[in-house]
Order: C-alpha cells, then structure tokens, then sequence
C-alpha cells in the first residue's frame, strides 16, 4: 500500500507514526512516498491568502491518478471540501493540541516587540495579550521558522505544541497558551488520511478509527423517560445533533461538547435533511462520538432511513438505541389502553401526511389492508397466521420474519417471506424444550432491499466479555467501538477484606501507594473518608487511573505504555527512592514482581492483600464468537463454570502473559491472542486487529 506524504520534517515523521498505527491493521506492506507540494515550494504567499489545498493539492492528484492508495496529512491542512473524487478520516495521535509561544533565547516574553505568526486566530490572540507589538507574517517549516527566529527575524513565533512534540523541539517552548484563551482548529493536533472514493479497503480501514455514528431516541419529552442507554450516550458523545424535544439534552452533555440544533417543525427547518446529513458524515469522519438525537422512537416518523442511508452508501458504521415512542406514552400512561384482552387485538400507527403532500391523505382501504404488521405471542401460531395472511390478499412472496429473545445475548432473527417463514421457525422452534418467546412482523417495508448491513470491524461478532464489574463499562465501550455486540458475562468479583481499613488507617506513614488494578482502586477509594490525605499514588495503567480521575484525583506516576507488571518496575525504578515509604496494595493473586522491585529499590514498604478475587457461579453460557478473559483468575472461573465449553474452537484473547500463562494451564493450549499492553481497550483492539486481518481487505 502506497501512502503518500509531503517531504517536510514533521510529515515524514507524522506519515511514519500513521504507518505504524496502521501496521497491525493490514497484511500489506506499507510504502512512504514524499512529495513536493506548492506550499513546501511557495515560501513567499501569506497563508491567510493561500488556496485551501496549498499543502494538499498535490497528493490529491496523485490519488486520482492511482500512484498513491492513501495520504497522510495534519488535519488542519485538509481543505474543506474536499475534491469531489476524495474521502477521508482523522485519527488521534494524543498530541496535545495548545498552541505555544516560543521566544528567541534572551528574550523575555514581557519584552517581545516583534511576533511572527500565520494565522488571524493567532494574530487576534497577540493583540489582545500583547497590544503593543508587531506582527509579522511568517513562513516555513517548524524548523525553518525557528530558524528565523534564531536569527533574530522575531522576538516571538506561535507553534503548534504538537508539532514541537514531534519534532523533539519541546525543549523550545516559552509559554503554553491556555484553551481558554486560544482556541485550536478543528484537527489541530490531529492527523487526516484522504483516499479515493470507492477504495473498499480504505472505507473498512475507516471503520477501525471511527466510532459508529449513535441514532437515539429521546423519548416523548419528559427526561425520565429516556432510556439510561441513550442518556449514557450523551454523557459521552463528542457532537450531538439533536431535534426539536422537550427538554434540551445540554444538561447531560460534558463540557466541551458540541451541541447542534437541526430541529424541523411543519414549514420550518434549522436545517434541509442534506445539511443534517453532511453534518453526520463530517463529524463521524472526524473520529467523534457522534449522537444524533431525535423525539420518542428514531424509527417511527424520525427521516431515520434517510440518515442510516447516507452511512451505508459511505461505508461508516452506526448503532441505534431506540426510544419510547409518544404514541406508547400518551396511551398506556393515561390507561387509555391500545390493546385490551377481549376488546382490542392490535392497533396501526401512520400518519396522514405523504413525503410529496403534506395536506390531509385519507387511507385508502386497500392501503389499510397491507400496512405492515406486528404479532405478539405468535410464533406458535406461524402456520396458521401466514395461511391467514395468504387467503387476505398477501402474496406469497410478501417479505416476513421473526426474533426471538428481543435485546437478550441469544437474540435470534428469522428472515422469509409469508411462502416459508413458517417452516422456518417451525424448525428453530423445535431445537428447544421450552421455545423462547417471538414477535412476527410482515410487510413490504421489511424487504431485503431496504436492510443495510451492520457495519464495523466487530460488526457481526458476540464478544463474551469475562471481566470484573470494575473494568466492564471499558469492555463494553471498546466493543461497540468496533460495533460489535458485548455480552457483560463477569465470572469474578472483588470483595474488600479487612485489611484495606487497617492500611488506609495508615496513610500518613508512606510516601506513596502503588496500585495496580482497577478494582482496588475503587475499593481503597471508598474505604478513604478523606481524599487529601492520600499520598503520591503510582498506578499500572490507564484504567486504574481513570478511577482515580473519575473522583478528580490525578496520579502522579503511571507507566506510559504496556501497563503490566514489567512496566510498572520500570517506572517504580525510575521514580522511587531508598529514602520512601511505599504501600502496595494489592489483591490475593497478585504476584511478587512488586514487593520484589521495592526490596531491590531499598524503601521502606509493606505490601498489603487487601481484596480478593472470588469466583462466580454462572450456570449457562451465552453463545459468543470470542471471549476476552483480563485475568488468570476469571479463566479459571470460566473453566470450572463450564467445563465443556467449545474454547478450542472460538476466538481467545487474554490480557498480558500472566493471564495467557494461566490460559495454557487451563486449556493445554495458547489462546488465539495476547494484548500487547494490559489495558482492555489495547486487547479488544488487539481483537479487532484479528478480525480485520481474517478479513483480508489489506
């Protein structure tokens, strides 16, 4: 795969880092080829004049003329639109995304007269803080303008901090601007991949670096009646574009979130439906957590088709979390009942407007007769009701089908026609002792021409996800970014011994405490009745950090990456002294790499078991295509829970060695995958990274 790149410093080295972001995804080599852009060429032309595609233009050609697969770009530098023939998405690269002050050596930042700077962003920020000074314009690379500044061109430049990052010129920065008084562009920190439309492989690459777009339903207006899933994807969404409710959803939104009003009502639009579309494509290719909110159920009167559409022709996955519905409200909560044993079997929700005519429609009888329907209680009775249906009117070859166990792990669709359905689910049927319950549904509307398939990396997979309750809310989040389907399956518990208060009790004695699961985290904290007097805390990774950031408490020290034991040493190495006290806290079946590392450092320390880890007694199993264990100990739950479990033919991925060693002694075998780093984000990637290889798209 050609990725190319332009020649600069900074892009080699973003277009390098892309590379190897990208590496565990493909099967394909990957090859850098640097261009000359006519920005890189044109020194001279003040960038607030520039063409849009300055820095892009170039590669764009090259794409369109098939001598490159994909380029890699800062994703401010994308020209907005983008070349018609063009698509493209953004990823993170955890880059902070300040802009800095950098002043030439000598130079008090009170005593700049002189700025150089490219931007009418930065330019308004220099005369608001510094009034008196000039402003220059200024061009060239990072190096080249520090260069200039060196020669004493300027006083003082503005840079992006993650350009400095990336080049190791951190070293150069003066002064962080704070987001409150600059703000970034949009993909400032950033980087872009453009490829050419159509590119099947690019377009499912994408959907390993998007998040599926989230349709919700808000309910009917009353916030109590939204359902805690949606309310969750709220909380947590970048961008929300939501309708006309009752209440603003503003109030569950974090700070920071973008919140976009695309209501509609009769003759009155915020915004035509193309709009509201480009904006879900825009924000979904931009990496966001995009949640388009729509009133009562999106399904029912919600344009939802036409949005899902737009997703499926772009090849961007999506989820949808439906609602209550109004008319469900206005019915059943006023006990004015749509369905009544022995006075009403059912009922037909429409409306009398058509998308051509917005004046009353009357429905005409034979249009009553085929409106679709839904059968409750019915699966027992499919014969009987697809004869039915066949001697009303409907042809044989109506579109039909059944679920079973709606919403539940073994949920299960039957999809036919009023020809066959029946023998179909006569024969699902007869696979149980006790059938479960299903719903039949018939209608035109339920054609095979009108499903667009699930789309994600994970899209089609049932992970079993083992972990304990600590950690399970960042399983689950990591599945359905690759919009697969998590099935919370927890086999362990942890439980808080008697110890942990006695250790707490001491927390003036110790310099730190060094915490290494998630689960402890969260016990010590409720054990701790004052936060101010916990000490320095060492944590093993990000998810036992997020505890702590969860009650805004900052760890002082956590490895940067691989979050095992082996990276905790080292930093334990690096950051404790012989002159600390040190508390280790840990559960039963943690190992002794870390009293070892505080024994070899020379502290003092005592290293405390203050939790256990206990197993759960599950008595059936969900079906699953992959089961992610995060420790040894739910390994050994699972393999007593079920003993026969068919582990030698799914998908296994373990968290780092020790779970994996564990795994070995259990099975006899290794597991299909280990996580490189001992996070439950990194292994369901890893997974995902499975799956996409089995694909073999690259």
């Amino acid at each position: 795969m050609k990725l190319g790149t332009r020649a600069s410093k900074l892009a080699l080295i973003q277009a390098h880092w892309a590379a190897e972001k990208l590496r565990p995804w493909v099967s394909t080599p990957i090859e850098i080829i640097p261009f000359s852009t006519e920005g890189d060429r044109d020194k001279k032309t003040d960038l607030r004049v520039a063409p849009q595609d300055f820095f892009t233009q170039e590669l764009d050609r090259a794409l369109i003329a098939h001598e490159i697969d994909f380029a890699v770009h800062s994703a401010k530098d994308l020209p907005n639109p983008l070349p018609d023939d063009l698509d493209y998405f953004w990823f993170g690269t955890g880059e902070d995304v300040c802009d800095t002050v950098v002043c030439r050596e000598g130079v008090p930042m009170d005593t700049i007269k002189i700025f150089g700077s490219s931007s009418e962003r930065r330019n308004a920020w220099i005369s608001n803080r510094f009034p008196h000074a000039e402003i220059r314009p200024i061009r060239g690379t990072i190096e080249e303008r520090i260069a200039q500044l060196d020669a004493g061109d300027f006083d003082a430049i503005i840079v992006a901090a993650a350009a400095l990052n990336r080049l190791g010129l951190s070293d150069r920065i003066t002064f962080k601007i704070p987001l409150g008084e600059l703000a970034p562009p949009d993909g400032q920190g950033f980087l872009a991949v453009t490829f050419l439309k159509g590119n099947a492989a690019l377009e499912k690459l994408r959907q390993a670096f998007v998040s599926p777009v989230i349709f919700a339903g808000a309910g009917p207006g009353d916030p109590d009646l939204m359902t805690v899933e949606v309310r969750r994807a709220i909380e947590a969404c970048d961008v929300c574009l939501y309708d006309a409710l009752g209440a603003s959803p503003c109030a569950f939104m974090q700070k920071g979130t973008r919140a976009i009003f695309v209501g509609k009502r009769l003759n009155a639009h915020s915004y035509t439906q193309n709009e509201i579309n480009a904006f879900i494509l825009q924000y979904a290719r931009e990496g966001k957590k995009v949640v388009r909110l729509k009133g009562g159920d999106p399904g029912i009167f919600g344009r939802l088709a036409e949005e899902i559409d737009t997703l499926s022709e772009a090849q961007i996955p999506y989820r949808i979390l439906p609602g209550i519905s109004a008319f469900a409200v206005a019915s059943t909560a006023s006990n004015r009942l749509l369905t009544r044993r022995g006075v009403s079997r059912g009922f037909s929700v429409l409306t009398p407007r058509t998308a051509e005519r917005a004046e009353f429609l009357p429905l005409l009888q034979e249009e009553r007769k085929l409106l679709p329907r839904v059968y409750y209680m019915s699966a027992a009775a499919s014969n009987a009701l697809c004869t039915s249906l066949l001697a009303e009117g409907f042809s044989e070859d109506t579109p039909a089908f059944a679920v079973f166990n709606v919403s539940f792990p073994d949920e299960h669709f039957i999809d036919g026609t009023l020809a066959d359905l029946a023998s179909k689910i006569e024969c699902y049927r007869a696979s149980f002792d006790t059938p479960p319950p299903g719903l039949i549904f018939v209608g035109d509307t339920f054609h095979p021409r009108y499903l667009t398939p699930k789309m994600g990396v994970l899209a089609h997979q049932k992970i079993l996800l083992t972990c304990s309750e600590d950690v399970m809310p960042s399983a689950i989040e990591a599945v359905r970014h690759f919009n697969g389907t998590p099935i919370p399956f927890s086999m362990i518990q942890v439980e808080a011994l008697p110890t942990l208060q006695v250790a707490v009790d001491s927390l003036e004695k110790f310099d730190w405490v060094v915490i290494s699961s998630p689960s402890v985290a969260r016990l010590f904290l409720d054990a701790v009745a004052d936060v101010r007097k916990i000490p320095k805390l060492l944590v093993c990774g990000s998810g036992t950090a997020r505890v702590f950031r969860d009650r805004e408490i900052q760890p002082e020290k956590m490895p940067p990456a691989r979050f095992g034991n082996v990276a905790m040493r080292e930093v334990m190495l690096e950051t404790i002294t012989p002159r600390d006290s040190v508390l280790h806290l840990k559960t039963q079946l943690a190992g002794d790499t870390l009293p070892e590392t505080l024994r070899e450092i020379g502290c003092t320390f005592s290293s405390c078991v203050v939790a256990e880890n206990t197993p759960k007694n599950n008595t059936e199993c969900p079906p699953y295509d992959a089961v992610f264990f995060a420790s040894g100990s739910a390994v050994r739950a699972f393999a007593t829970n079920f003993p026969n479990a068919e582990i030698r033919h799914c998908v296994s991925v373990v968290i780092g060695p020790p779970a994996a060693r564990v795994f070995s002694e259990v099975y006899g075998m290794a597991p299909t995958l280990i996580s490189t780093e001992a996070t439950v984000p990194h292994a369901i990637e890893t997974l995902a990274q499975f799956y996409f290889r089995e694909s073999n798209i690259c």
